[in-house]
């Protein structure tokens, strides 16, 4: 059987024209590392076209990538003869310098299947780890997230060192005039609507990271948002204001819980991305999703990417309030954060 196996899949690759032309092509090691270049977005834009329902970040984040060379290191593995770009990942420095925050791994349609994401992988935690033994830099460690059942990316991170530390659940709704109405029929009576809430100041916002109800909202001490995880501690004011200044970021509070959102585009929608805290409370997350999605129709936003909390899958799972619910929450993804320390805390 295994032989059969075998003999079938070697069937399927050759009569695949994309598979046979990678199968007579170079070999993994004959692919050129180099940084990423403005020759390289035709094919971003190809990558991006079949990633995502075709919703990916990647035609606009190459542009963030090549700007701010300082801050990041995007790699691609290019074909040695047409110099063309078959696989990308950037490595960007946040929490001042201390995390090196992967992203952005693709491998182009026309080579995937040959190790090309693996090796650029490892290429790029090389440069890491090179970066964090000079004491003169500040980097520490390494991070990405990912969702759950991504088990080749998981694969990737356990051959690169690194395992999981936090959990989250994410969705992605279309913004339409019956979403809102999803979420007015999900919440419990009398619980009260998105008219509870307001905009944070920034001394508002900072107080629900760093105060009393920052262990509830936050245990991990992290900030969510765009798929990247922020560290808080002792930072707190400094992240919250940079996601102001770079992103417009908005903070929403006023119930005990807290939000915060902003408006991302990519190369075929603008959504609204929303992180919900509201511990184990359910209406409250319903609440600040309400409020967020008013805020994103009124910033043009075509879709909502939302985070939330993983108590609230139970909570609301199956078995809960509403067509929203079960649209959303019922069966939902899960996305996981991988670390690897690179250098002890001092």
């Amino acid at each position: 059987m295994a032989a059969a196996a075998q003999v079938s899949n070697a069937s399927e690759v050759a009569t695949s024209p994309k598979a046979a032309v990678a199968a007579d092509g170079p070999s993994t090691a004959d692919f050129v590392l180099r940084p990423v270049a403005p020759c390289d977005r035709e094919a971003c834009a190809e990558i991006a076209a079949v990633t995502y329902g075709g919703h990916d970040y990647l035609v606009t984040a190459i542009e963030t990538w090549m700007a701010d060379t300082a801050k990041n290191t995007a790699l691609c593995l290019a074909h040695p003869e047409t110099n063309r770009l078959a696989a990308i990942e950037n490595l960007t420095r946040i929490d001042d310098g201390e995390t090196g925050w992967v992203e952005g791994l693709r491998t182009h349609p026309d080579w995937r299947g040959r190790g090309l994401a693996s090796r650029l992988h490892k290429e790029l935690v090389a440069v890491a780890v090179a970066e964090s033994e000079d004491p003169a830099k500040p980097l520490r460690r390494l991070r990405y997230t990912t969702r759950a059942d991504n088990l080749v990316s998981l694969r990737l991170a356990e051959a690169a060192g690194m395992s999981v530390v936090d959990s989250w659940g994410f969705a992605f709704q279309p913004l339409d005039e019956r979403l809102c109405d999803k979420l007015d029929s999900a919440r419990s009576p009398g619980s009260g609507g998105p008219e509870l809430l307001h905009e944070l100041t920034m001394e508002e916002a900072v107080a629900h990271c760093e105060g009393p109800t920052g262990d509830r909202l936050s245990t991990s001490k992290f900030v969510t948002i765009d798929w990247k995880v922020l560290q808080t501690v002792g930072r707190a004011r400094r992240v919250l204001q940079g996601l102001r200044d770079s992103h417009d970021t908005v903070f929403a509070g006023g119930d005990g819980a807290f939000s915060l959102g902003q408006k991302r585009p990519d190369a075929t929608t603008t959504s609204w991305f929303v992180t919900v805290y509201a511990a184990e409370d359910a209406d409250a997350a319903l609440r600040h999703i309400a409020w967020h999605v008013a805020r994103a129709a009124e910033n043009g936003a075509t879709a909502v990417m939302l985070f939330y909390n993983e108590a609230l899958i139970r909570e609301l799972g199956p078995e809960g309030r509403g067509v929203f619910v079960a649209d959303v929450f019922s069966g939902a993804p899960k996305a996981v954060m991988v670390e690897r320390e690179l250098r002890a805390t001092e």
